[in-house]
């Protein structure tokens, strides 16, 4: 199948379930027929580091985006999608959690955390969606939806060649059976913020 590349990123820390997010989209996109490179950079993230996932649908030569060709970012915390601003493009669609991931120079008191985040990254991006991820994973019944709550907002954006279907296929097959109910319920809820939210660049 010959298509276009669409350039995923997904930056978040250690232990919010990012890799999985991953997993459920790379792992969509071949069940709809696309060819996937893609990788992880974990650093410390048992600790609470910096994590970031490259997903590429399409045909291409590396695993890793070129700077300034991410055209899809999914943000766990704001202060690590501005982390990989390099990535972006001006003409990318971000959406991210709003709820802050304090870093543990930041907890020790040693550094600050960055004001007006939000702001920064709606100046060089063309449309920013913000939700509070959490709180739609605690309404689906247990925060650590809060990594399927994203995946849903993602497809939600109608900017990859992933339908809903494939997507809640895929989520039954990597969540555990016990827990299907809520994933499937925070991925609803995902879905349905986006759908409704405006963009924050349209605020300009």
């Amino acid at each position: 199948m010959k298509e276009s590349t669409v350039n995923i990123l997904v930056a978040g820390v250690g232990g919010q379930g990012n890799i999985l997010a991953s997993r459920v989209i790379a792992t969509a996109a071949v069940k709809s027929g696309y060819h996937i490179r893609g990788c992880d950079t974990l650093g410390a993230s048992q600790r609470g580091g910096h994590v970031t996932s490259h997903i590429r649908i399409g045909e291409s030569y590396s695993p890793f985006i070129p700077n300034n060709m991410a055209q899809i970012v999914v943000g766990f915390d704001p202060l690590d999608v501005l982390m990989e601003a390099n990535l972006i493009s001006a003409s990318a669609i971000v959406i991210v959690n709003t709820e802050k991931v304090l870093p543990a120079g930041v907890k020790s008191g040693q550094e600050e955390y960055p004001e007006d985040i939000l702001e920064t990254i709606r100046e060089i991006v063309q449309d920013l969606r913000a939700l509070d991820a959490v709180d739609l994973a605690r309404k689906a019944g247990d925060a650590r939806t809060l990594n399927v709550v994203l995946v849903g907002s993602l497809a939600a954006t109608g900017k990859i060649p992933i339908t809903p279907e494939v997507f809640k296929d895929t989520i039954s097959e990597v969540v555990p059976k016990t827990t299907l109910s809520l994933n499937l319920k925070a991925f609803d809820l995902g879905y349905q913020a986006i759908s409704q939210s405006k963009s924050l660049t349209g605020e300009r």
